[in-house]
C-alpha cells in the first residue's frame, strides 16, 4: 500500500465512506487493550464541522438500510478536527499517517461488543465544493492474488449511509493494538550458516510498555430532536417545548464514562447564553441523550456547546461549538386564551391608563385579572411572559394563587404560570405592575401560551 499512487476520495454531506478492518486481539479473545488507527485523511481549506468515526461491530450489515448514527451495533469514536488530521504521526514513502486512539474495555466499546472484523465509518455535515475532507485510496491492478480495486473492504452512501455501495479501492488505513500495561516490545537477531552455525541475541533492543495517559477523543452533539421537528441531523431546524440533544460523549481510552461533560447554549456568535446541564457523564461511554426545556429561553437562533474534561487530568478538556443555527419557537397552536384588547392597563400608573377592575387609585400596585383556557385537547402548560420590545421600564408580578400573593416574577423569558392543565379547563392569572418602575411606555403588550 505504501508504495501506490494514492487517489482522494471525497467525504461530505450525505456520501460518507465505510472501511472493514481485522482486530487480532479480539480474535484472541482479549478483553482489554488500546487500539491505535491510522488514517491517511486530508482536508481542503478548513471545514468548519467535525469529521466522525463510528466503530460499528460485526452485526452491523453493510447490505442493510440502517444509517450508522440509528444502529445499535455502532458507537462514535471521535469528532475528529482538521488539526487532528494534519497532526501527522507517521511516514512511509507514499503514506502518511495521522492517528486516534480508543480503548476496548472487558471486551466492549461505548457498550457494544468489539469482534475480530469490525468497520470504522467516516461522515461530515460538511458540504462537498472547495472545502471538504477526503481519504486517500489506492486502487491499481496489482500481479498479486487479491488486487486493490477488489479486496471488498470499503463502502461509499450517497444518501448518509442508509444503503451502502462497495467500493472498487482500498483505504490507505490500518490499527495496531497494545494489550496490556507489563507488555514489552523486543527486537534481536538469529543468523545460521550453512554449516549449522548459529548467532542469536534477542535482546538487542529491549522496550517495556508502560502506562500512558492518553487524551480524551472530542465530543460532539449529533441530534435535536422535539415535538416540532425529529432527527435533526443537521442541526438547523426549529424547535420548542422540550427539546432532546443526543451527545456523542468525550471518551477517555484510559477508563471508562470518566469524563465530565457540560452542555450550554450560545447566542449565534457564540457567546454564553444559558446552561442546558452543567455536569453528566455518560455510561459505558455510549450515546446520551440530554433533556432541554426550550420554554426557560427567549424564542430565537441559538447554537450550542459541549465541553468535556477529563476525570484523571483537569487539564485535557475539549469542546466543539456547532457549526449551524437553529430556532427556538413555541408552536402555532390554537391555545384559546383570551386576553381583552391585547393590553393589560394599570389606573393608577398615569391617568391615561383605564381598567375598571383595577384596583383603587393610590395603592401602590395595580392588579388585573384574565382568564385563560385550555382549547386544545391534551393538558398543557399556561404560559407568559412580557413582550420583549416593550419591558424596558416596568416591573411586572404574576400570581396562580387565590390568595393573589405576588409569587411570580416577569421577565421577557417564558415562564409557566400553570402547569399540566387539562384540555377545556379554565384557569385565572392575576398580573400586577410596580409603578415606580413604569417608564414613558404607556402600554405594555403581554404575551399568554400554552404549550
Amino acid at each position: 500500500m505504501v508504495n501506490e499512487n494514492k487517489k482522494n476520495v471525497t467525504i461530505s454531506s450525505g456520501n460518507p465512506v465505510l472501511t472493514k478492518r481485522f482486530d487480532a486481539e479480539a480474535y484472541r479473545g482479549t478483553a482489554n487493550y488500546t487500539m491505535n488507527s491510522y488514517r491517511n485523511l486530508g482536508v481542503l481549506n478548513t471545514p468548519g464541522n467535525p469529521l466522525r468515526a463510528y466503530y460499528c461491530n460485526s452485526s452491523y450489515n453493510p447490505t442493510g438500510s440502517t444509517r450508522v448514527i440509528n444502529s445499535p451495533f455502532c458507537a462514535l469514536i471521535n469528532s475528529i478536527t482538521p488539526a487532528n488530521i494534519l497532526n501527522r504521526v507517521y511516514t512511509d514513502r507514499n503514506s502518511t499517517y495521522s492517528r486516534g486512539t480508543y480503548a476496548i474495555t472487558n471486551g466492549k466499546f461505548g457498550g457494544i461488543v468489539a469482534t475480530s472484523e469490525f468497520y470504522i465509518e467516516y461522515e461530515t455535515a460538511q458540504g462537498g465544493g472547495g472545502t471538504r475532507y477526503n481519504i486517500r485510496v489506492a486502487n491499481q491492478s496489482t500481479n498479486t492474488d487479491v488486487k486493490f480495486n477488489d479486496t471488498k473492504v470499503a463502502w461509499t452512501s450517497t444518501n448518509s449511509g442508509t444503503t451502502w455501495t462497495q467500493a472498487a479501492w482500498t483505504p490507505d488505513v490500518f490499527t495496531t493494538a497494545v494489550r496490556a500495561t507489563n507488555d514489552e516490545f523486543m527486537f534481536g537477531l538469529y543468523l545460521k550458516d550453512i554449516y549449522g552455525n548459529e548467532f542469536k541475541n534477542f535482546t538487542m533492543i529491549q522496550d517495556d510498555i508502560t502506562p500512558t495517559n492518553h487524551p480524551i477523543s472530542n465530543p460532539d452533539i449529533l441530534v435535536y430532536n422535539s415535538s416540532a421537528y425529529l432527527n435533526d441531523m443537521d442541526l438547523n431546524e426549529t424547535h420548542g417545548l422540550i427539546m432532546n440533544i443526543r451527545i456523542g460523549c468525550s471518551k477517555d481510552p484510559d477508563s471508562v464514562g470518566n469524563v465530565t461533560h457540560n452542555l450550554t447554549l450560545r447566542n449565534t456568535d457564540g457567546t454564553f447564553n444559558y446552561t442546558i446541564n452543567a455536569s453528566f457523564k455518560c455510561p459505558l461511554d455510549a450515546p446520551t441523550w440530554v433533556s432541554f426545556n426550550t420554554s426557560l429561553v427567549p424564542p430565537g437562533k441559538y447554537r450550542m456547546n459541549i465541553t468535556a474534561t477529563s476525570g484523571d487530568n483537569p487539564l485535557d478538556i475539549k469542546q466543539l461549538l456547532t457549526e449551524n443555527n437553529f430556532t427556538i419557537d413555541i408552536p402555532h397552536i390554537d391555545y384559546g386564551v383570551v386576553l381583552p384588547l391585547g393590553f393589560i392597563r394599570f389606573l393608577n400608573c398615569s391617568p391615561d391608563f383605564e381598567n375598571s377592575r383595577s384596583l383603587p387609585e393610590g395603592q401602590s400596585v395595580s392588579l388585573n385579572s384574565i382568564n385563560a383556557t385550555n382549547n386544545v385537547s391534551v393538558p398543557g402548560d399556561l404560559q407568559i411572559r412580557i413582550n420583549q420590545t416593550a419591558a424596558t421600564g416596568w416591573k411586572l408580578y404574576a400570581s396562580n394563587q387565590s390568595d393573589l400573593s405576588q409569587n411570580i416574577t416577569l421577565s421577557t423569558s417564558w415562564q409557566t404560570i400553570y402547569s399540566s392543565v387539562s384540555d377545556q379547563v379554565y384557569r385565572k392569572i392575576w398580573l400586577y405592575a410596580n409603578c415606580s418602575f413604569i417608564s414613558s411606555n404607556s402600554r405594555t403588550a403581554i404575551e399568554l401560551k400554552a404549550v
